[in-house]
């Protein structure tokens, strides 16, 4: 496991304001300032072989996509019976765990995230006690409710 140091965790409290703040935007968003040929190919995007939480985790990856691309995202979530409520728990979930890996700790190394990068991310926490065992346990609930 990477060593990781008692300021990389003050910065989860900060992290934790960030997340309110995304949060807090509409998602999907109604438009962004794509080329028309990106939106058509967007459009046409299947997200039917992805996880339920490799598709939240798509607008963590340091890879910028149209609100069309996350409209899709969001569309196969509540075709697989997720609710608007749950989209807004499991992306709140998502941004304050591998969000916190992939920007402010800086493990971005990913090409995909999911739900094994979450619940690491849900260890550290725990190990570094930024999250006591309600809360873990809680978060690993979830994660796993929202798995299937």
């Amino acid at each position: 496991m990477t060593k990781l140091n008692l300021a990389d965790f003050q910065k989860y409290s900060t992290w934790l304001k960030v997340c309110e703040r995304v949060m807090a935007k509409p998602f999907p968003q109604q438009d962004s300032d794509f080329p028309d040929e990106d939106l058509e190919r967007d459009r046409h995007r299947t997200f039917s072989k992805l996880s339920n939480w490799e598709i939240v985790c798509q607008e963590i990856l340091d890879t910028r996509h149209s609100h069309v691309y996350y409209q899709g995202c969001y569309d196969e979530l509540r075709k697989r019976g997720k609710s608007e409520q749950d989209v807004f728990d499991m992306r709140k979930i998502a941004w304050q765990t591998v969000g916190w890996l992939n920007y402010p700790m800086a493990l971005w190394d990913w090409v995909s995230l999911d739900e094994s990068d979450i619940l690491l991310a849900i260890k550290w926490l725990y190990q570094y006690k930024q999250i006591d065992l309600k809360q873990r346990h809680e978060l690993e609930r979830i994660v796993k409710y929202h798995s299937h």
